[in-house]
């Protein structure tokens, strides 16, 4: 499937097999949904991305379990690049791969290490054919000397890393409940570093995005070139430390306010 068609399935699945989210017009599907929609449709890859971007939400580890076996031998392409914000029923399925030999986990290093200079990421599967196809078609110097020294490393920061990944998921939780009580805001409940939030009517995505970094420089994605519904009313916000949070806060609050102000 071509990148150019997926706005016109979206909307077909939308319209035909989905069913609606409280959030507004998403499509859900749990994994027995999801598998049908693949077995159906004769897919030879399901793609799932967990957490998500841009909305944050994980599937829960033992879902997608079940996911594997169900749609095999189609195979699973899992981007786990925010999974280790995630908390349980969260989780990798890394430890997996040997038990679904149809999964192949993919992670980008630069998201959950802050090292996006480094263009660093993965790919894991048992199926040694499946491993091979992909390293035959890698470039010959795909890994540069400073990414690999750093991966060198992280061995000897593991507790380090998981600390601070306590740290963020607990910062999030509080950034995720600050913005939930700005009036008009929903907050979509987070599984990884940054936060979805839905404005209230009248105040575009793009236009709160503009003021918050012209009156605070706090850079903020709007989702208004999402292939999503109502992407111009969701606002994605990164979790940072404790006092960038609150600034993220009083600023969004700023702009509500000029929002709703009388003329």
């Amino acid at each position: 499937m071509t990148s150019g068609t997926l706005p016109a399935r979206y909307r077909s699945a939308a319209s035909t097999s989905g069913s609606t989210s409280p959030l507004g017009r998403w499509v859900v599907y749990g994994p027995g949904r999801y598998a049908r929609a693949v077995r159906d449709g004769d897919c030879r890859v399901a793609v799932v991305v967990s957490p998500n971007n841009p909305t944050s939400v994980a599937v829960p580890a033992g879902d997608l379990r079940r996911l594997c076996a169900a749609v095999a031998p189609a195979v699973v392409l899992l981007d786990e690049s925010f999974v280790d914000f995630a908390a349980p029923p969260a989780g990798s399925l890394l430890p997996d791969l040997a038990e679904h030999p149809n999964l192949v986990v993919v992670k980008s290093v630069s998201k959950v290490y802050g090292v996006g200079g480094l263009r660093l990421g993965f790919s894991a599967t048992a199926d040694p054919a499946l491993a091979r196809w992909i390293s035959d078609r890698l470039p010959i110097w795909n890994v540069n000397g400073l990414a690999e020294e750093f991966v060198r490393l992280l061995p000897h920061f593991r507790a380090d890393f998981h600390a601070s990944c306590a740290r963020v998921r607990a910062e999030t939780r509080e950034l995720a409940g600050l913005l939930a009580e700005l009036p008009g805001v929903h907050v979509v409940p987070p599984d990884a570093n940054f936060v979805l939030l839905r404005l209230p009517p009248g105040l575009p995505a793009d236009r709160a995005a503009d003021e918050l970094f012209a009156a605070r420089a706090i850079l903020t994605k709007d989702c208004g070139g999402k292939t999503m519904p109502d992407g111009n009313r969701w606002l994605r916000v990164a979790s940072r430390t404790a006092a960038e949070n609150w600034a993220v806060v009083d600023g969004l609050r700023e702009v509500l306010g000029r929002a709703t102000a009388p003329e």
